[in-house]
């Protein structure tokens, strides 16, 4: 299943099927003195208006909030030396979010893979259409599609935070 941002921005967006037919609506308010809070909303079939359907919250001080249908699946590290994200889904297998150069990908314990996110390509240097940003979702992985899409915008977030913080402190470093 393969899931298309409709903007660049991961955390407010609709993401819809390559048929223009919306599943997901992501939306974090602008909040100045208190931590953004991402809803999740999941369009069903049969219904006009989406239902809520997760949320997460990245604290800095506070352990962080991801649920999705009431239920926790906080990602944690999976270890000192690996990297990545891991989390617990409904099924109860363990999956682990990593990054690998523009993607992020999830795989499972024997290290199938569950689920890609390529990012926007604007194809500057070519004559192709630019590409919108896309999470693409394994059949195998499909019946979790709701905990893949909360735990990718938690995993993209922290990766984003992490990034921010590496080139402040590079920019703060001076060459002798």
């Amino acid at each position: 299943m393969d899931l298309i941002f409709s903007k660049d921005s991961l955390r407010d967006a609709t993401l819809s099927l390559p048929t223009g037919q919306p599943i997901y609506e992501i939306s974090t308010p602008d909040r100045w003195f208190h931590h953004a809070r991402t809803m999740i909303k999941k369009f069903q079939p049969g219904m006009s208006l989406p239902q809520d359907m997760g949320v997460i919250e990245i604290h800095s001080w506070n352990k962080s909030v991801v649920e999705v249908w009431g239920r926790s699946v906080l990602p944690k590290s999976p270890g000192v030396f690996k990297r990545g994200e891991l989390f617990t889904s409904s099924n109860g297998q363990q999956y682990t979010w990593k990054r690998k150069s523009r993607t992020a990908v999830l795989t499972d314990k024997l290290d199938n893979t569950m689920a890609v996110y390529d990012e926007r390509r604007t194809n500057v240097f070519s004559r192709k259409e630019p590409s919108p940003a896309k999470l693409a979702v394994a059949p195998a992985a499909v019946e979790i599609a709701d905990e893949i899409v909360g735990t990718f915008l938690y995993f993209e977030e922290q990766e984003r935070r992490a990034r921010t913080s590496a080139a402040a402190n590079n920019a703060g470093c001076e060459i002798a």
